[in-house]
C-alpha cells in the first residue's frame, strides 16, 4: 500500500512514469507474495497508467480485467478516464474518446458525482483539442454544475479554464481572460503538459490578439471573483 502511494505521487510526471511504473512494479510483487488479488489489482492499475498510450494497451487490458475480477467497478471508469487523459497528453484523441466512451456509462451506473466531474472533465479537453466545442462546452458546463452543488471549487478550475479556452477560439476575449483568471485562482486546470497545449492553442494566441494589457486586467478581475460569482459567470451562456 505504501508503494502504491508513493506512485500515485508520480501521475503528473510526462510519460513514460518510470518511478511509477517501478513503484507499481514492486508492488505488485509483494501484493502477489500475500495473495492479495485486491492490490494486485490496483498495482496492475498504476503500473499501466505509467506507460505512454502506444505502450499501455496491454497493460490496461490486464488491469481492468484484473479489477473486475474483484468486482472493483469504482476504480475501472478511474482507469479508463485516466489512460484518456494520458492519450490527450500525448495527443492521440481518437483512442481518449473511446476510452471514454468506456468511462461514462460506468460513470453513471456508480451514481458518484465526483467520479463523473473527472470523467467529465476529461470529455471536456478530448473535444476541446479536436475542435468539437460544443460537445465540449456541454461537459464543461456539466461538470461545474457538479461542482457548484457539491461546493467541490478545486474541481472547478478544469472547467473554468475549458470555457475560457472556447471563448478565447471563438472570440470573446474578455470572457477568455476572465474566466482564465477565474481557473487560476482555484487551482490547477491540469498537469503541466495540458496546460501547455492549452497556452499554446488557446491563450497565447488570444493574449496577442487581445493585447497583454487588456488580457492581464480581464485576469486579474476574473480572479478576484468570489466562488459563488465565478460560477455564475461561467455558467451564465
Amino acid at each position: 500500500m505504501a508503494l502504491l502511494a508513493l506512485a500515485s505521487l508520480e501521475m503528473a510526471e510526462s510519460h513514460p512514469q518510470r518511478r511509477r511504473h517501478a513503484l507499481a512494479n514492486e508492488a505488485l510483487i509483494y501484493a502477489r507474495e500475500a495473495g492479495d488479488d485486491r492490490l494486485a489489482a490496483l498495482a496492475l492499475f498504476e503500473r499501466a497508467l505509467a506507460l505512454p498510450p502506444d505502450q499501455g494497451v496491454e497493460a490496461l487490458d490486464q488491469a481492468a480485467t484484473a479489477l473486475r475480477k474483484i468486482g472493483s467497478f469504482r476504480v475501472l471508469p478511474h482507469l479508463y478516464s485516466n489512460a484518456a487523459y494520458n492519450a490527450i497528453k500525448a495527443g492521440d484523441f481518437e483512442r481518449a474518446r473511446a476510452l471514454l466512451d468506456l468511462a461514462i456509462p460506468l460513470a453513471h451506473e456508480l451514481d458518484s458525482p465526483v467520479t463523473l466531474v473527472l470523467v467529465l472533465g476529461n470529455v471536456g479537453l478530448a473535444a476541446l483539442f479536436t475542435d468539437d466545442l460544443e460537445r465540449a462546452k456541454n461537459a464543461f458546463n456539466e461538470q461545474l454544475r457538479i461542482c457548484r452543488e457539491l461546493v467541490v471549487t478545486h474541481l472547478a478550475a478544469e472547467g473554468f479554464g475549458g470555457l475560457a479556452a472556447i471563448e478565447a477560439r471563438t472570440g470573446d476575449l474578455e470572457r477568455a481572460g476572465r474566466l482564465l483568471g477565474a481557473a487560476t485562482a482555484t487551482g490547477p486546470i491540469g498537469d503541466a503538459d495540458v496546460n501547455g497545449h492549452l497556452e499554446e492553442q488557446f491563450f497565447a494566441p488570444a493574449r496577442a490578439r487581445y493585447g497583454a494589457r487588456r488580457w492581464n486586467e480581464a485576469h486579474a478581475a476574473g480572479a478576484e471573483m468570489t466562488f459563488e460569482q465565478a460560477f455564475a459567470f461561467a455558467l451564465s451562456r
